[in-house]
């Protein structure tokens, strides 16, 4: 429990009342209010102090400054390391090169925010991006209200603004990241003849095209996955930063837990995405020092995770060999989900082997296949009429 200096109030848990009491002295008098969640209590005793008076404004830490130690000393601990990664962009590229961001925060108004805001937008940002940094400030005072009156964000009306959610998002399932990012069928076969030759990389790659799994997902597999006839997907390779003293020092790759519930899933192999596992498993079974078994099934030359850099290289390398487009390692995703729409498979099956969390999310994915297939299909009743 935190120590709290004369005035700040009190919290403390009372096992005769099996209830936590939060107390502030005004005048000499003590009032308590009590709560059954710990959880509960500092919300509490900020608005007991807040009602009567108690607040000592210490707010003459700037917002840039605020919004760090709020970073570090609060989200840093409760969310991932990809997400305190996420809050430093918005801190440096949408606060920091702004006034507000050096104003002390318990001088800053509502209308300081609203102009702040509004030149967000006159500066390009959409107004998906201005949405996130509307929710990050929001939290990020409310959790200052020990040292500002109120929290300057409530009541914000955001300016007119670009829908650009698609550039916006970096979600490589959207569509603007979908089209032009897939291999014909005649382009996936002169690929699937090309491989063969990397023993750390192609395997990989005939894979991605084979189950449409997420790089990061399908690097994260090992042995104890597989049943022989289907595989689990339920944790991801991510690589982290690493924060030293609030700067970033590194990354490392980690394996961890899929984001969303909808991402667990087991996909059922084709004959031939077994038949590869199977030799992949034979092979690492062959292998010697210095390699050592981490039970993965794509590792690298040693047995460790794989740097997901290396396939991307590989793929680039073999479309510039044989003429191919230039299509990403997530395209390999879209290319298999193009197939499956192509062969007629229900969008609600295909919306499950991917891990979408709806199969509304799929059919935005995928509009212009659908609407190209609608077309095919009407011009065969030309045969008909």
């Amino acid at each position: 429990m935190k120590i709290r200096k004369p005035g700040e109030g009190s919290i403390y848990y009372d096992a005769r009342k099996d209830r936590w009491i939060v107390a502030v002295t005004v005048d000499g008098k003590q009032i308590r209010r009590t709560a059954k969640d710990e959880s509960d209590t500092v919300n509490i005793l900020q608005a007991l102090r807040r009602k009567y008076g108690l607040v000592k404004y210490s707010g003459n830490i700037s917002l840039e400054d605020w919004y760090e130690e709020w970073l570090f000393e609060t989200k840093y601990h409760t969310v991932r390391p990809r997400t305190v990664a996420s809050h430093i962009g918005i801190l440096n590229n949408h606060i920091r090169p702004y006034d507000i961001a050096k104003m002390p925060i318990a001088e800053i108004t509502k209308m300081d925010v609203q102009k702040y805001f509004n030149q967000l937008a006159k500066d390009g940002r959409s107004r998906q991006r201005l949405e996130t940094i509307r929710a990050r400030l929001t939290t990020c005072l409310h959790e200052a209200e020990d040292y500002i009156e109120k929290n300057p964000m409530k009541g914000l009306k955001l300016p007119i603004a670009p829908d650009n959610s698609r550039d916006y998002s970096g979600d490589p399932d959207s569509l603007a990241m979908v089209q032009g990012n897939v291999f014909t069928s005649p382009q996936q076969q002169i690929l699937l003849s090309a491989l063969g030759n990397k023993w750390v990389t192609d395997p990989l790659i005939h894979f991605l095209m084979g189950t449409g799994l997420r790089i990061g997902e399908a690097l994260a597999l090992t042995r104890l996955d597989y049943d022989g006839s289907s595989i689990m997907v339920n944790k991801q390779l991510q690589r982290n930063p690493v924060f030293i003293d609030h700067e970033l020092d590194h990354y490392v790759l980690e394996i961890v837990e899929t984001k969303t519930e909808g991402s667990v899933r087991r996909i059922p192999l084709p004959t031939k995405m077994k038949a590869l596992i199977d030799q992949r498993i034979r092979e690492i079974k062959a292998m010697k020092e210095p390699y050592k078994d981490q039970g993965l099934l794509f590792p690298d030359e040693i047995g460790s995770p794989m740097d997901d850099k290396r396939p991307l290289r590989r793929l680039k390398a073999l479309e510039k060999a044989n003429g191919l487009p230039n299509v990403n390692i997530h395209g390999l995703r879209h290319t298999y989900a193009t197939r499956l729409l192509e062969l007629g498979e229900p969008i609600h099956s295909i919306s499950k082997l991917l891990g979408h969390s709806s199969i509304e999310l799929t059919q935005e994915i995928y509009a212009h296949v659908l609407e190209s297939m609608k077309e095919k299909t009407v011009n065969r009743l030309d045969a008909i009429l």
